[in-house]
């Protein structure tokens, strides 16, 4: 009798064990997809305006038939950039393993821009380059132009090159510091790349490149930092 007893408490209490597992929220269950809950996210943006995540939330369902709403995080998104206007973009939504996409718009806003023009990054094999585009408002054209640029990694850079111009390097805590200037009669007025960065073992790491100032000889204007993924 007893050890029925014992048998009989052993179960009750693997089934208690299992339930309260199954209680938590998301918490050790597989997810089967997310939604996004309407209204959570614009179609149309601003040039530069950022996400609001203040009411951004996702339904997330798992395989057991359970779900529960999520509050979406920065953490959780990736692929937002809404520095080039008249642009179109695609952001990823991720939670458990499982995303959703949502595509956007950027359009221009005059009140909340000072200028169009933009430093961008992109990755060329080994080579990361840096260009500077959007420069026709600026009719004296760009003379200079100064940025910091994260190192995340030591010795990361292998060597830097100017392009149509010269620079200068100078190493700071977490980065280098560029300045890029004309050396010839005529200041940039179209689209260019102005520095090319040799890299060594930089997959996967995030560069950000903030601090950006360029001049037009008549005064120096401050562009929003961008970041990129090698």
């Amino acid at each position: 009798m007893k050890k029925t007893q014992f048998y009989i408490f052993i179960i009750l209490l693997a089934v208690a064990l299992l339930l309260s597992s199954c209680n938590g929220e998301g918490e050790g269950k597989k997810v089967q997809r997310i939604e996004v809950v309407s209204g959570s996210f614009k179609i149309g943006y601003a040039i530069d305006e950022q996400l609001d995540y203040s009411n951004a939330f996702i339904n997330v369902l798992y395989w057991d038939g359970t779900r529960e709403q999520k509050q979406v995080t920065a953490d959780m998104v990736s692929g937002f950039d809404s520095g080039l206007t008249n642009s179109e973009g695609q952001l990823t939504i991720s939670y458990g393993g499982v995303s959703v996409n949502l595509f956007y718009t950027v359009g221009k806003n005059e009140s909340m821009v000072l200028t169009y023009s933009r430093l961008l990054m992109r990755k060329e094999g080994k080579y990361l380059i840096i260009s500077l585009i959007n420069l026709e408002e600026h009719s004296s054209g760009i003379y200079a132009v100064t940025f910091s640029l994260s190192q995340p990694k030591e010795n990361m850079y292998k060597s830097f090159t100017a392009l149509g111009g010269t620079i200068a390097r100078e190493d700071i805590v977490d980065g280098t510091k560029i300045l890029w200037y004309n050396n010839k009669a005529e200041p940039l007025k179209k689209d260019a790349d102005i520095v090319k960065i040799e890299l060594s073992n930089a997959d996967g790491e995030s560069v950000q490149v903030k601090n950006i100032d360029i001049c037009d000889g008549e005064e120096v204007i401050r562009l929003p930092s961008k970041t990129i993924k090698l």
